[in-house]
Protein backbone atom coordinates (compact mmCIF):
# COMPACT_ATOMS: atom_id res chain seq x y z
CA UNK A 1 0.00 0.00 0.00
CA UNK A 2 2.93 2.15 -0.33
CA UNK A 3 2.60 2.76 -3.68
CA UNK A 4 -0.85 3.47 -5.67
CA UNK A 5 -1.91 3.77 -8.74
CA UNK A 6 -4.13 6.59 -9.42
CA UNK A 7 -6.30 5.62 -12.42
CA UNK A 8 -7.59 9.22 -13.00
CA UNK A 9 -4.27 10.86 -13.02
CA UNK A 10 -2.58 7.64 -14.36
CA UNK A 11 -0.14 7.91 -11.83
CA UNK A 12 1.58 5.99 -9.46
CA UNK A 13 1.50 8.16 -5.87
CA UNK A 14 3.67 7.72 -2.77
CA UNK A 15 4.25 8.95 0.42
CA UNK A 16 7.72 10.19 1.50
CA UNK A 17 6.75 9.38 5.41
CA UNK A 18 5.60 6.27 4.85
CA UNK A 19 8.51 4.88 2.61
CA UNK A 20 10.45 6.28 5.12
CA UNK A 21 8.90 4.39 8.22
CA UNK A 22 8.67 0.70 5.73
CA UNK A 23 10.03 -1.55 8.00
CA UNK A 24 12.40 -4.20 5.60
CA UNK A 25 10.73 -7.44 4.56
CA UNK A 26 12.05 -10.52 6.83
CA UNK A 27 14.89 -11.48 3.65
CA UNK A 28 15.85 -8.08 3.67
CA UNK A 29 16.19 -8.12 7.70
CA UNK A 30 18.74 -11.51 7.58
CA UNK A 31 20.94 -9.10 4.73
CA UNK A 32 20.90 -6.56 7.68
CA UNK A 33 22.08 -9.13 10.23
CA UNK A 34 25.09 -10.26 7.37
CA UNK A 35 25.87 -7.29 6.85
CA UNK A 36 26.41 -6.76 11.07
CA UNK A 37 28.54 -9.39 11.65
CA UNK A 38 31.17 -7.38 9.07
CA UNK A 39 31.38 -4.31 10.74
CA UNK A 40 34.74 -3.71 12.83
CA UNK A 41 34.10 -3.82 16.36
CA UNK A 42 33.97 0.20 16.87
CA UNK A 43 30.79 -0.03 14.81
CA UNK A 44 29.30 -3.00 16.65
CA UNK A 45 30.18 -1.46 19.81
CA UNK A 46 27.96 1.84 19.23
CA UNK A 47 25.37 -0.53 17.51
CA UNK A 48 24.92 -2.50 21.01
CA UNK A 49 24.89 1.34 22.69
CA UNK A 50 22.02 2.37 20.59
CA UNK A 51 20.37 -0.90 20.78
CA UNK A 52 19.97 -0.64 24.70
CA UNK A 53 18.36 2.94 23.40
CA UNK A 54 15.58 1.26 21.83
CA UNK A 55 14.41 2.25 18.60
CA UNK A 56 14.96 5.76 18.44
CA UNK A 57 17.33 7.84 19.67
CA UNK A 58 18.60 11.79 19.46
CA UNK A 59 22.11 11.94 18.00
CA UNK A 60 22.88 14.59 20.43
CA UNK A 61 22.28 12.35 23.13
CA UNK A 62 23.84 9.27 21.42
CA UNK A 63 27.23 10.91 21.71
CA UNK A 64 26.64 12.43 25.10
CA UNK A 65 25.79 8.86 26.25
CA UNK A 66 28.94 7.54 24.39
CA UNK A 67 31.58 9.96 25.22
CA UNK A 68 31.50 11.61 22.16
CA UNK A 69 31.28 15.07 19.51
CA UNK A 70 28.13 15.24 17.57
CA UNK A 71 30.81 14.98 14.99
CA UNK A 72 32.34 12.33 15.60
CA UNK A 73 29.23 9.91 16.48
CA UNK A 74 28.13 11.27 12.60
CA UNK A 75 31.54 10.19 11.61
CA UNK A 76 31.63 6.65 13.34
CA UNK A 77 28.04 6.04 12.10
CA UNK A 78 28.38 6.97 8.54
CA UNK A 79 29.23 2.97 7.52
CA UNK A 80 25.98 2.18 9.27
CA UNK A 81 23.62 4.63 7.74
CA UNK A 82 25.28 4.08 4.29
CA UNK A 83 24.95 0.07 5.02
CA UNK A 84 21.11 0.53 5.71
CA UNK A 85 21.28 -0.31 9.79
CA UNK A 86 20.47 2.84 10.93
CA UNK A 87 18.53 5.77 9.38
CA UNK A 88 18.80 9.28 10.26
CA UNK A 89 15.54 11.21 11.02
CA UNK A 90 14.63 14.82 12.14
CA UNK A 91 18.33 14.87 13.76
CA UNK A 92 17.88 11.35 15.41
CA UNK A 93 18.99 8.00 15.14
CA UNK A 94 16.37 5.14 14.29
CA UNK A 95 16.67 0.87 13.47
CA UNK A 96 14.65 -0.16 10.27
CA UNK A 97 13.65 -3.63 11.51
CA UNK A 98 13.93 -4.66 15.05
CA UNK A 99 15.96 -7.86 14.51
CA UNK A 100 18.70 -5.12 13.86
CA UNK A 101 18.45 -4.43 17.53
CA UNK A 102 17.65 -7.85 18.31
CA UNK A 103 21.19 -8.90 17.13
CA UNK A 104 23.42 -6.10 18.38
CA UNK A 105 21.61 -6.14 21.58
CA UNK A 106 21.97 -10.39 21.99
CA UNK A 107 25.91 -9.84 21.68
CA UNK A 108 25.83 -8.07 25.07
CA UNK A 109 26.20 -10.20 28.28
CA UNK A 110 23.34 -9.65 31.32
CA UNK A 111 26.12 -8.14 32.96
CA UNK A 112 27.40 -6.04 30.63
CA UNK A 113 23.42 -4.84 29.57
CA UNK A 114 22.73 -3.94 33.30
CA UNK A 115 25.98 -1.78 33.27
CA UNK A 116 25.41 -0.35 30.13
CA UNK A 117 21.66 0.54 30.96
CA UNK A 118 23.15 1.90 34.28
CA UNK A 119 25.49 4.56 32.19
CA UNK A 120 22.53 5.59 30.28
CA UNK A 121 20.59 5.84 32.77
CA UNK A 122 23.02 8.41 34.62
CA UNK A 123 24.22 10.12 31.42
CA UNK A 124 20.25 11.06 30.38
CA UNK A 125 19.92 12.57 33.88
CA UNK A 126 22.70 14.83 32.95
CA UNK A 127 21.56 16.10 29.52
CA UNK A 128 17.87 15.88 30.47
CA UNK A 129 15.57 17.09 32.68
CA UNK A 130 14.03 14.16 34.40
CA UNK A 131 11.23 16.14 35.87
CA UNK A 132 9.61 16.60 32.28
CA UNK A 133 7.23 13.35 31.82
CA UNK A 134 8.63 11.99 29.00
CA UNK A 135 12.62 12.28 30.37
CA UNK A 136 11.58 10.89 33.29
CA UNK A 137 9.91 7.53 31.21
CA UNK A 138 13.11 7.11 29.14
CA UNK A 139 15.21 7.44 32.40
CA UNK A 140 13.30 5.24 34.33
CA UNK A 141 12.82 2.15 31.64
CA UNK A 142 16.14 2.39 31.93
CA UNK A 143 16.79 1.90 35.41
CA UNK A 144 14.73 -0.58 35.06
CA UNK A 145 16.73 -2.64 33.20
CA UNK A 146 19.80 -2.44 36.07
CA UNK A 147 20.20 -5.61 37.68
CA UNK A 148 20.50 -4.90 41.42
CA UNK A 149 23.39 -7.00 42.37
CA UNK A 150 25.35 -4.76 39.97
CA UNK A 151 24.80 -1.88 42.05
CA UNK A 152 27.51 -0.38 44.63
CA UNK A 153 27.63 2.01 47.29
CA UNK A 154 29.48 4.27 44.94
CA UNK A 155 27.55 4.05 42.12
CA UNK A 156 24.55 6.80 43.10
CA UNK A 157 22.01 5.69 40.74
CA UNK A 158 19.61 8.40 40.18
CA UNK A 159 16.64 6.43 41.97
CA UNK A 160 14.49 9.84 42.04
CA UNK A 161 13.60 9.44 38.26
CA UNK A 162 11.68 6.04 38.97
CA UNK A 163 9.56 8.57 42.06
CA UNK A 164 8.89 10.93 39.37
CA UNK A 165 7.64 8.88 36.97
CA UNK A 166 5.98 6.96 38.95
CA UNK A 167 3.90 9.89 40.47
CA UNK A 168 3.54 10.65 36.21
CA UNK A 169 2.11 7.10 35.83
CA UNK A 170 -0.47 7.56 38.42
CA UNK A 171 -2.03 10.82 37.09
CA UNK A 172 -3.48 8.77 34.33
CA UNK A 173 -3.95 5.83 36.81
CA UNK A 174 -0.84 3.21 35.40
CA UNK A 175 -0.88 1.94 38.66
CA UNK A 176 0.68 -0.92 38.01
CA UNK A 177 3.40 0.59 35.71
CA UNK A 178 3.66 2.97 38.73
CA UNK A 179 4.35 -0.05 41.25
CA UNK A 180 6.67 -1.34 38.97
CA UNK A 181 8.82 1.88 38.58
CA UNK A 182 8.84 1.74 42.71
CA UNK A 183 9.27 -2.04 43.10
CA UNK A 184 12.76 -0.77 41.14
CA UNK A 185 13.01 2.31 43.43
CA UNK A 186 13.03 -0.03 46.85
CA UNK A 187 15.30 -2.17 45.10
CA UNK A 188 18.16 0.42 44.57
CA UNK A 189 18.03 2.17 47.56
CA UNK A 190 20.98 1.30 49.90
CA UNK A 191 20.61 -0.24 53.67
CA UNK A 192 21.34 3.48 55.04
CA UNK A 193 18.83 5.53 52.55
CA UNK A 194 16.91 6.74 55.36
CA UNK A 195 20.28 8.58 57.02
CA UNK A 196 21.61 9.68 53.97
CA UNK A 197 18.46 9.99 51.20
CA UNK A 198 15.72 10.51 53.91
CA UNK A 199 12.97 12.73 51.80
CA UNK A 200 13.80 9.74 48.33
CA UNK A 201 13.32 6.96 50.79
CA UNK A 202 10.10 8.38 52.21
CA UNK A 203 8.71 9.29 49.40
CA UNK A 204 9.01 6.20 47.42
CA UNK A 205 7.08 3.75 50.45
CA UNK A 206 4.36 6.78 50.73
CA UNK A 207 3.82 6.52 47.22
CA UNK A 208 4.34 2.29 47.12
CA UNK A 209 1.63 2.37 49.81
CA UNK A 210 -0.77 4.37 47.95
CA UNK A 211 -0.70 2.44 44.70
CA UNK A 212 -0.59 -0.83 46.26
CA UNK A 213 -3.57 0.76 48.07
CA UNK A 214 -5.13 1.21 44.60
CA UNK A 215 -4.37 -1.95 43.43
CA UNK A 216 -6.14 -3.51 46.21
CA UNK A 217 -3.00 -5.38 47.91
CA UNK A 218 -3.62 -3.73 51.43
CA UNK A 219 -1.40 -5.74 53.23
CA UNK A 220 1.22 -4.42 51.22
CA UNK A 221 -0.34 -1.03 51.44
CA UNK A 222 -0.27 -1.69 55.51
CA UNK A 223 3.47 -2.85 55.40
CA UNK A 224 4.81 0.55 53.37
CA UNK A 225 2.82 2.70 56.00
CA UNK A 226 4.42 0.58 58.85
CA UNK A 227 8.24 1.70 57.70
CA UNK A 228 7.00 4.88 56.84
CA UNK A 229 5.58 5.33 60.81
CA UNK A 230 8.80 4.00 62.26
CA UNK A 231 11.37 5.63 60.06
CA UNK A 232 9.60 9.10 60.28
CA UNK A 233 11.32 11.97 61.29
CA UNK A 234 8.87 14.46 61.33
CA UNK A 235 5.39 15.37 62.59
CA UNK A 236 4.22 16.41 59.17
CA UNK A 237 5.68 13.02 58.06
CA UNK A 238 3.91 10.92 60.28
CA UNK A 239 0.76 12.62 59.93
CA UNK A 240 1.04 11.64 56.03
CA UNK A 241 1.65 8.08 56.91
CA UNK A 242 -1.43 8.12 59.49
CA UNK A 243 -3.91 9.93 56.76
CA UNK A 244 -2.58 6.45 54.65
CA UNK A 245 -3.30 4.50 57.20
CA UNK A 246 -6.49 5.86 58.34
CA UNK A 247 -7.77 5.25 54.31
CA UNK A 248 -7.42 1.57 54.54
CA UNK A 249 -9.23 1.36 58.07
CA UNK A 250 -12.05 3.22 56.44
CA UNK A 251 -11.77 0.75 53.38
CA UNK A 252 -12.28 -1.87 55.91
CA UNK A 253 -14.77 -0.25 57.98
CA UNK A 254 -12.39 -0.45 60.83
CA UNK A 255 -13.27 2.47 63.16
Amino acid sequence: NIFRYDSSTQKWLWSLDEVSAYRYADNVADLMLWKFKKLYSNQKEILKLLSCLGTSCEIALAAHIADLEVAEMLALTSPLVSMGLLKIVKSSYTFPHQRIIDAAYDQLSENLRSQLHKKIAKKMIDYKNPHQRSNAFAIANQLLKIETQDVSIGDHIPGEALVIAAKNATQTAAYEQAAQYLCKSRDLLCAHCWTHNYSHALETYLLSAECELQLGNIDNAKGYIDVCLQRSQRPLDTAKSFHLKSSICTLQSDY
